[in-house]
């Protein structure tokens, strides 16, 4: 995957191009490199886009015209992105599946590395007047669907075709600006042009012409751009935590109204409901956890078998869809471009296909036949706290929405559900303010060898979360093991070691309580994060941290944002002692 900026306007553009690559690194941050023109083209690449931000500001020209571009594949010393020569310089997002075949068929002009080399071999064999055309050829021959943008040496106009990938162009007073994600320009732009698959545009400095797959000229409508206070907020750590119940609260006042979940824009009857014979959630990351605990409760709440996938699994995978699937797709920034993949083989087999991502101007809300949108505000440059809150509570939502429409959840059922979801921002945050317990068990982390998380059904995705955030802001050493893993473990395993077990059902307690004990048999400290009355069922000298009763659905909530203070709470601690000890 790579991230792709353009520019072509009146003003100096090195800035804006470096600024704007910084917002998209996790697309891609081995190698980065701009194109500029003055009279050829000035290529600058470098590791990463950090050490592009060096590079380009060492450039005394004056451009106003770049094209820049980075990537997580660099697998060969010559190559660039973008790649560059005398005639042409190409940028390019995605992967080209019969690469060696159009190699072939270009005769090697010059040695090709990359999908952009390739791209600039296929442009100087076949290079013409009508760029148009030349567009249509490329995106004819090429499997694989790229998105691609190119400008000719000494031509101010650039051109880009949208593939696979998302492609958004942005007008602002002194010109556009082509981006693979809206945030990148957001900042520069007043209004924006998503295109569609298969869709080019031509771009001058001052007037910009869109086309069709035939390459028929055709009118986009611009949109205004959101307040870039939506990509640009930036809490730290410690203020995502107590966030955390303000999303729950915001995601409620959305989506249930007067008692009721108002998603009638998905259009379930109890008819349509019928026809669903089977529901994959996929996304990735923190996202596919969220998926997964959501699928353990989806299936008993609509009656319809659930399966939780990640994304690029189930895109390589070749899982066969039909009239008779839902596919719903989780995802924070809804730029999962495995997801927009599996999307579009989904609906070509007639699956429905709902979207949950937090932001609602995302490729893949634009690509599904429906889009929840939980409203929660995120910073596209890294994942948070927020993304397993809100998509897990939206998920579960949608699963009460569908099992109300199927008949199989009851009115009492449904108004109970909806109390105890209005009810559990504030237990949260008392969740949260309560660090008595915390303390007395985070010397025990601090001080063993080594950190398991462990837990069964949706608290399994739960230990997985708990054991991330652990390692990433807690930097402690840990590893999510399924109880099945953690029981096969030997003697020696188990001495020094401390577990960290989420049980947030009591139908669960009985069947990983034998494994708990034998752990404690070999030595290891067991910590268990539980309700109250599961708690009841373990010894009293045991170690554990306790919340008030909800529903098994959502008492995950409670487990999984006590984890995130946990991680918070040790970095905060080991903080301290590093002052102390410099004292």
């Amino acid at each position: 995957m790579s991230g792709i900026v353009c520019y072509v306007g009146r003003e100096l553009c090195k800035g804006n191009l470096t600024a704007a690559l910084q917002t998209m690194k996790k697309r891609g941050n081995s190698v980065a490199g701009a194109a500029l023109q003055q009279k050829n083209f000035v290529s600058i690449v470098s590791n990463g886009t950090s050490g592009l931000c060096d590079e380009i500001q060492k450039y005394d020209g004056d451009s106003t015209f770049g094209i820049a571009e980075c990537s997580s594949i660099f697998n060969n010393s010559c190559a660039a992105v973008p790649a560059v020569n005398n005639m042409y310089a190409v940028a390019v997002d995605g992967e080209i599946e019969n690469f060696e075949a159009i190699e072939r068929w270009c005769k090697n002009p010059f040695p090709v590395n990359s999908s952009e080399d390739l791209l600039l071999a296929m442009l100087c064999v076949n290079s013409s007047d009508n760029k148009l055309a030349l567009i249509k050829k490329i995106f004819t021959a090429v499997k694989g669907e790229p998105t691609f943008a190119f400008a000719q040496n000494g031509d101010d106009v650039l051109y880009c075709h949208r593939g696979d990938s998302p492609l958004f162009v942005g007008f602002c007073d002194d010109g556009y600006y082509v981006a693979s994600e809206l945030n990148a320009i957001v900042p520069y732009c007043k209004k924006y042009v998503f295109l569609k698959y298969h869709e080019s545009a031509r771009i001058a400095r001052n007037r910009i012409i869109f086309y069709d797959s035939r390459m028929k000229k055709i009118k986009k409508q611009a949109k205004p751009c959101p307040d870039y206070a939506l990509f640009e907020n930036s809490y730290t750590p410690s203020e995502e935590v107590y966030y955390c119940p303000l999303v729950l609260r915001e995601i409620y006042s959305r989506i249930v109204k007067k008692g009721e979940i108002a998603l009638d824009e998905l259009n379930f009857t109890k008819r349509s409901t019928e026809k669903i014979k089977r529901i994959v959630i996929t996304g990735n990351a923190s996202a596919y956890n969220a998926s997964r605990a959501a699928a353990y409760y989806i299936e008993s709440l609509c009656d319809i078998p659930c399966t939780a996938v990640e994304s690029t699994q189930l895109r390589c995978s070749g899982a066969v869809f039909d009239k008779g699937t839902l596919l719903l797709v989780a995802s924070h920034t809804g730029e999962d471009n495995d997801a927009a993949f599996c999307i579009r083989r989904a609906k070509k087999f007639g699956a429905k296909t709902i979207a949950v991502t937090n932001s609602a101007i995302s490729y893949v809300a634009e690509i599904c036949d429906y889009a929840v949108n939980p409203g929660a505000d995120f910073n596209s440059e890294r994942v948070s706290f927020r993304e397993f809150v809100s998509l897990y509570m939206t998920l579960c939502l949608i699963g009460l929405y569908i099992g109300k429409k199927a008949g199989v959840v009851s009115d009492v059922y449904m108004s109970l559900s909806l109390k105890l979801a209005e009810q559990l921002p504030s237990k949260i945050l008392s969740l949260i303010r309560d660090e008595k317990m915390m303390k007395s068990i985070i010397p025990q982390i601090m001080q063993s060898k080594r950190v398991f998380v462990t837990g069964l059904g949706a608290d399994a995705a739960i230990a997985d979360e708990c054991a991330f955030w652990l390692e990433d802001v807690g930097g402690v050493s840990c590893s999510a093991l399924s109880s099945s893993n953690l029981a096969a473990l030997n003697r020696e395993s188990f001495v020094g070691s401390a577990i960290l077990c989420f049980v947030t059902d009591a139908l669960l307690m009985p069947k990983i309580l034998p494994m708990l004990k034998r752990a404690e048999f070999y030595g290891a400290k067991v910590m268990l994060i539980a309700t109250d009355a599961i708690y009841e069922e373990r010894s009293n000298d045991s170690n554990a941290v306790t919340f008030g009763d909800s529903m098994p659905m959502l008492n995950v909530l409670n487990a999984a944002v006590w984890g995130d203070k946990l991680s918070v709470f040790i970095a905060q601690n080991s903080a301290k002692n590093d002052k102390k000890a410099a004292v």
